[in-house]
């Protein structure tokens, strides 16, 4: 097993919470809240930013996925399902929320994505041989998370930005298992 594999997950999870908490907290504006996207569009350098951090870490993740995680569940589908989110990942940088039709695009890749962390969380959890609860409680608590974003948008960048680092708290919690 390629146990260097480990390391991009690390480094992956490191990045996104550090780089998405800076953004969030520099451009954030709490008297007009906007989803991540929406508010990585407003401007040429955000969206730069905000296609830096997707396209460094989701193939971080992948690599971490593809080369560790994967082979040993003997999941081809885990697999899968992560080059999918990567994919979608990517293609929320090719199209920012600018226009309308490109808010459309964006919005399909981003429930791909979201959809595809969540089922990503559930497979680990019921397939993961140690530490089921923990990954039992971080799909609860994604789920948890992405009900009230249609109800409170004021909230919903935090929401959003949960349910993201609690999918890499799954795979870290994967890793762990393994160890």
């Amino acid at each position: 097993m390629n146990s260097w594999a480990i390391y991009p997950a690390f480094i992956g999870t490191v990045l996104s919470v550090l780089g998405w908490s800076y953004f969030v907290a520099r451009h954030h504006n709490v008297h007009q809240p906007v989803t991540l996207s929406e508010l990585a569009a407003r401007r040429h350098d955000t969206i730069k930013y905000f296609r830096t951090i997707l396209w460094i870490c989701g193939p971080l993740f992948l690599i971490t996925i593809l080369l560790y995680i994967a082979p040993l569940l003997h999941s081809t589908w885990l697999a899968v399902l992560w080059v999918m989110i990567v994919f979608a990942e990517i293609c929320l940088g090719i199209f920012p929320p600018v226009s309308k039709q490109s808010r459309v695009i964006h919005n399909i890749f981003a429930y791909i994505m979201a959809v595809g962390m969540l089922l990503s969380a559930v497979m680990m959890a019921l397939i993961v041989p140690r530490y089921n609860v923990l990954l039992v409680i971080t799909v609860v608590i994604m789920i948890l998370f992405s009900l009230p974003t249609k109800y409170n948008l004021t909230n919903y960048i935090y929401y959003e930005l949960g349910y993201i680092f609690l999918s890499h708290i799954s795979i870290i919690i994967s890793i762990v298992s393994f160890v």
